[in-house]
């Protein structure tokens, strides 16, 4: 009975634009629209929920990617800009010597350093001859190392004898490990076909290491 009263409602509904279209629904047969169950309901809360979880987790997945991407370019760019700096230091050194001597290695390792060696006190250049006469007034050296988590750059200046004092450069923040070995060749402990100083970074970040090597001069 309820079903053929809400058949007759619904026709009556249609009854104008079945008129206004001449009798384009004459014999249509009209079922009446079924709800939906409480479990259809639920079947379809739930594809929906595990549809939006997985847009979600992609989301994160690609945001963190993303993250760490940049991190590591951050990281990357600190590393080289250190070693910009310390190449600079020691070509500049380099230039300015008739022997081309870059590294002043007694003042950076000690008297006799044996291959493997760590420098504890960070990486000294040796002087900067601006007139090309020797050691004297205004010439300079240069000093690498890490004072906490910066990467610093210090400038000492002659003057008759080298003064206590250095001027003191940032250059790379957020380092947490600097170290400068002593290596003499492929048989001792820093297995390089070279000698020269294998330098290694640790940015505070991500704690990748990032090594080099560069010669004692250029």
């Amino acid at each position: 009975m309820q079903t053929h009263f809400l058949k007759s409602l619904q026709l009556e509904a249609l009854a104008p634009l079945n008129s206004a279209c001449g009798g384009l629904f004459n014999g249509v047969n009209i079922k009446p629209e079924r709800a939906l169950t409480l479990v259809e309901l639920l079947v379809a809360g739930v594809i929906v929920g595990v549809v939006f979880l997985g847009i979600i987790t992609m989301f994160i997945a690609g945001q963190k990617s993303f993250t760490n991407t940049a991190a590591q370019a951050v990281n990357q760019h600190k590393v080289n800009l250190a070693m910009e700096y310390i190449v600079e230091g020691v070509r500049e050194v380099s230039r300015s010597r008739p022997k081309g001597r870059g590294i002043d290695i007694s003042a950076t390792f000690g008297a006799s350093p044996s291959d493997g060696d760590i420098a504890s006190s960070g990486l000294f250049t040796d002087y900067i001859d601006l007139d090309e006469n020797g050691l004297d007034k205004d010439d300079k050296r240069y000093r690498y190392w890490l004072d906490g988590t910066d990467i610093k750059k210090s400038t000492q200046i002659y003057s008759g004898g080298w003064s206590t004092s250095w001027s003191d450069q940032i250059i790379v923040p957020q380092i947490n490990s600097l170290e400068f070995k002593y290596c003499t060749d492929s048989s001792g402990q820093c297995k390089t076909p070279d000698a020269g100083i294998q330098i290694t970074i640790i940015p505070a970040a991500d704690n990748e290491t990032y090594t080099f090597k560069i010669p004692y001069h250029y």
